[in-house]
């Protein structure tokens, strides 16, 4: 259960990224330009995006699902090269890996334990969600915890 509350963290995120990238990096690959399609744009509409090309009403009952996060400026370029028209004009996996390594590293501590937090959050559902944030940072903090653990 606590770690379906960390999931709203941009820390708890990356660490999910981290792992694919690791998990990528270590294996021989020869992706094919959509496989760098697929996994910008899965980024650029679940994260990054305000909507699909839904109708008004469609986008209204679901803005819950197509809703932009505050907080992904930093990875924006990257998902832009990868979603790029032509496949000749998009990077290969091992330059997304390594982009993205770079990336990561320039992020500081407090930037990953951040919490994702929707452009339409009400208030008082931010403000709840914001204490428990807070909660559960302070106490990863006291205890020494990493903002994104590194597999050993």
């Amino acid at each position: 259960m606590e770690r379906r509350k960390d999931i709203h963290e941009l820390g708890a995120l990356l660490d999910i990224f981290s792992l694919t990238w690791a998990f990528l990096a270590s294996t021989i690959r020869d992706p094919f330009p959509t496989d760098v399609y697929y996994l910008g744009n899965l980024v650029r509409e679940q994260f990054i995006q305000v909507c699909t090309p839904h109708s008004l009403i469609i986008v209204a009952l679901l803005s819950l699902i197509d809703q932009k996060y505050n907080g992904f400026e930093f990875i924006q370029p990257l998902i832009t090269d990868m979603v790029q028209e032509g496949p000749a004009k998009r990077p290969t996996m091992d330059e997304v890996v390594t982009r993205f390594t770079e990336i990561q590293s320039k992020l500081s501590t407090w930037k990953l334990r951040s919490r994702m937090v929707r452009n339409n959050e009400i208030w008082p559902v931010a403000a709840w969600r914001a204490l428990n944030h807070w909660r559960r940072t302070i106490g990863y903090v006291i205890t020494r915890k990493d903002a994104i653990p590194e597999p050993k």
